[in-house]
């Protein structure tokens, strides 16, 4: 029997689970045992639609085990994708809740990834767990994380309380134990702080699933059946297990729906599976890209929480700092160094404070609002008084005679800092958006004010700045003026060292080799974001590592808009261009401005001393195009 190949095989462990998700798919039809397989599967075709409304259809294969535990489920994973080669194998079923982790029955939990309790080395003081732990495929967490579809809420089974069932994402561990016993869940929760649930599967999936010869990815859902407690057992929590088995169905066959992943582009119809024919499995790069582009291209500012998230010195300076009752923290860096995750990150470390926390972002800003004065600088003060919750009281406070910034901090000292007794803390996203507007020099003038004021006023040492800039308008201001840029303190955000990318590709589950690493490294020269698309886009399977670098300086490269960019900004400053040119030829520059305007645009670095472009890639991709 020739092998054929699917998207998705989902597992189901007990027959109830197995039926919860047959029940979900269209016309699911049974394959029989054959003389090279002894197990029973049950195949379908599920249509999908993507975001840009691009239709198309997943093959599905459903494998139900014999029994539960990952022995079994070892077996059976390895025999299935040897005879269906699934792109991706999702582990769905039930399993126990964390109550400490607030947990609750009926809710879905997701693994980030799976730690394995079983192997152990026994010693006179007793066991000591040598853990396995297997990571998921990060593809479909991310588009898990970013999946907003409530239709999987509504079932037919019984809901024995009135609460939402909520999404969980943490460490799931897995062992061939039932747990009925909180005592046990709490001594993994000892080395797994953030854990949410037990389950006895998933580690013999996943071991199957990384011991392939094929490319796959693993992915588990689960439906809260009991809370791995004394309860277990109850007639209460019992009740509760046909709920689950249909919540985690629903949400799994709802989320496959949504096209987390890109469908072959395939003609993988029901009768072929069946006869055991092999489909087309060609896909179309077209249509590959345009799925990718629209889930988890890693643009934007990342989730604080995010496990892709790559600390930087810079992390805990500004960390640091943060500790303090007031400050002035300037954020600097190119575009796409990680600017605004940072701040984000610093904002929510600081949510645990008694400072009230107003949280701008100037990439809001309407061009009415930048072009006009009065404006800008009312909309200002309520866009605080909304952000910290207090009655947008602007215009009492406002006197037309006094001017805008008089106003302004008028309102700030006057009402939000006494409203705010355990400090406020304003933090500004993206301030280069006012650097063309006719007030630039009014509105940050008063920013240097309030810092300055906290020498004079107490009032004032409420108050901390947190800002966020691009260095890239420094290419094209010219002129200094009175701002806070030039206090407090500055941390301007680097690039990746090869630690950062080795640890990087280790969280999508090390998609490159220890030479593709030192390649990315010696190409990129660590900028973050080429570094994280690189990186993703391997370990999605959409790209290969050589075919990306190979095709780097293509129009059509996945680094062309990135690398357009720059070209355009350099375009409409012919001197920078010649500059950027002698540094590329000789490693020299006409004058120091120059070299200062081309770093700040994230363009060229000092490396022993000489100046030269930022990266490899920047040095190929420019040296052609500079001239012409």
């Amino acid at each position: 029997m020739p092998p054929t190949q699917t998207d998705f095989l989902i597992v189901t462990p007990l027959a109830e689970e197995l039926n919860a998700v047959l029940d979900r798919l269209p016309n699911p039809k049974k394959i029989p045992s054959s003389e090279d397989d002894i197990r029973i599967y049950y195949s379908a075709n599920l249509p999908l639609e993507f975001a840009n409304g691009t239709k198309s259809q997943y093959s599905i294969v459903v494998l139900p085990l014999a029994k539960m535990g990952e022995t079994e489920a070892a077996s059976a994973t390895s025999t299935a994708v040897h005879r269906w080669q699934p792109r991706y194998i999702l582990l769905v079923g039930i399993a126990g809740g964390i109550a400490k982790a607030e947990v609750s029955l009926g809710d879905i939990l997701i693994s980030e990834q799976v730690a394995d309790y079983e192997v152990a080395k026994i010693t006179d003081k007793g066991p000591v767990i040598r853990w396995q732990v297997y990571r998921v495929d990060q593809r479909l967490l991310i588009a898990a994380q970013n999946f907003n579809s409530e239709k999987w809420k509504k079932t037919t089974a019984r809901r024995y309380n009135k609460k939402i069932p909520t999404v969980q994402f943490g460490p799931i561990c897995t062992g061939n134990k039932i747990i009925a016993d909180s005592s046990l869940a709490d001594q993994l929760r000892e080395v797994w702080a953030k854990l949410i649930g037990v389950e006895m599967e998933a580690s013999g999936v996943a071991n199957a699933a990384s011991q392939s010869a094929y490319q796959l990815g693993f992915f588990m859902i689960r439906g809260v059946s009991d809370l791995a407690d004394g309860n277990k057992s109850s007639r209460y929590v019992k009740r509760w297990r046909p709920y689950a088995c249909e919540i985690a169905a629903a949400y799994t066959v709802e989320f496959l729906k949504s096209g987390p992943v890109p469908a072959r582009n395939i003609d993988s119809s029901i009768s072929k599976i069946n006869s055991h024919s092999l489909p087309e499995v060609e896909s179309s790069p077209t249509s590959l890209n345009s799925s990718f582009q629209q889930t988890d291209i890693p643009e934007g500012t990342m989730d604080p929480e995010s496990i892709f998230y790559i600390e930087r010195p810079e992390d805990k300076l500004v960390f640091d700092i943060l500790k303090g009752r007031r400050f002035t923290v300037i954020i600097k860096g190119p575009r796409q160094v990680g600017k605004s995750s940072l701040l984000v990150r610093a904002v929510k470390n600081e949510e645990d404070s008694k400072k009230r926390i107003a949280l701008l972002d100037f990439q809001l800003l309407d061009n009415s609002t930048i072009c006009d004065q009065e404006t800008f600088f009312r909309r200002f003060c309520s866009w605080i008084s909304d952000e910290i919750g207090l009655m947008d009281k602007t215009n009492q406070y406002w006197k037309p005679e006094l001017g805008p910034v008089l106003c302004c901090t008028r309102y700030i000292s006057r009402y939000i800092l006494p409203a705010s007794p355990g400090g406020l803390l304003i933090a500004i996203d993206e301030s280069e958006r006012i650097f063309g507007s006719p007030f630039r020099s009014d509105f940050f003038g008063m920013l240097r004010a309030w810092h300055n004021k906290r020498r004079k006023n107490s009032i004032w040492d409420n108050l901390s700045l947190l800002l966020v800039t691009s260095t890239e308008p420094n290419m094209f201001v010219t002129k200094m003026y009175q701002s806070p840029f030039n206090v407090g303190t500055t941390v301007t955000i680097s690039d990746f060292t090869f630690r950062h990318i080795r640890q990087l590709n280790e969280c999508y589950g090390a998609p490159l080799s220890p030479h593709q690493e030192q390649k990315l490294m010696q190409v990129l020269g660590g900028q973050p974001y080429l570094t994280h698309l690189t990186i993703n886009l391997v370990a999605s399977r959409i790209k290969t590592f050589d075919d990306i670098i190979e095709n780097s300086l293509n129009e059509a490269s996945i680094f062309a808009n990135h690398l357009q960019k720059h070209l355009i900004n350099l375009q409409t400053q012919k001197e920078l261009v010649m500059a950027f040119d002698q540094i590329i030829k000789t490693e020299s520059y006409p004058d120091e401005m120059s070299f200062v305007r081309l770093s700040s645009a994230g363009l060229v670095i000092r490396k022993n001393g000489l100046p030269v472009p930022r990266c490899e890639l920047y040095s190929q991709y420019f040296k052609d195009r500079l001239n012409a």
